[in-house]
């Protein structure tokens, strides 16, 4: 709990009562690998902080799983089209290592955020951040190939890649899982 107070303290300092009210509402959980934490079609009820780990969002369809994005330990993992708009998940939100996080059912975020200008902006800064990586990430899916795109991937997601499985990685990163098997075996060269 307290790497969760550390964490937004560090986006937004917060007071102490804050920090009481946020204990209040918040719950530790340890999940083991292959959890799976929301499915299509649910709405997502509750927002995950994650101080051990590695959460993964991803669609399926004919052809298979699609990784749309990971999560880190330090990061808040949460549906996108779900959370922000209160609407079912098109997405799925599955541990792929043992976890644990923290978890605040939405309505406490909510209610926190009426009640307490901090927790606001620490919310902005939050969704800014997101939407920083996820505009870094769909830059470098169209501007890098293969070796430059594995080393992007490995310098922002460093913890990932040790858990992850090659069809995951690959489908995240826009490539066959036999091409990534090549880029990793081969040294990473940083070239961008």
């Amino acid at each position: 709990m307290d790497q969760f107070i550390t964490f937004l303290n560090a986006v937004v300092p917060l007071k102490s009562n804050i920090n009481e009210h946020l204990f209040s509402v918040s719950k530790s959980v340890h999940l083991k690998a292959r959890t799976t934490i929301l499915n299509v079609g649910d709405s997502q009820d509750f927002l995950y902080f994650l101080v051990e780990g590695v959460v993964r969002a991803y669609d399926v369809d004919e052809v298979g799983e699609h990784t749309s994005w990971f999560f880190s330990p330090g990061e808040l993992a949460f549906s996108s089209d779900s959370y922000l708009t209160n609407r079912n998940s098109t997405e799925n939100l599955e541990t792929i290592s043992d976890t644990l996080l923290i978890k605040i059912r939405r309505q406490d975020v909510m209610d926190l955020s009426i009640k307490y200008q901090e927790v606001r902006h620490a919310i902005f800064g939050l969704l800014e951040t997101y939407l920083t990586q996820r505009r870094q990430r769909d830059l470098a899916m169209s501007r890098y190939k293969g070796q430059d795109r594995y080393s992007w991937f490995l310098t922002n997601f460093p913890k990932v890649s040790q858990v992850a499985q090659i069809n995951q990685l690959a489908t995240f990163l826009g490539m066959q899982p036999e091409s990534l098997s090549r880029l990793r075996r081969t040294p990473t060269q940083r070239r961008h």
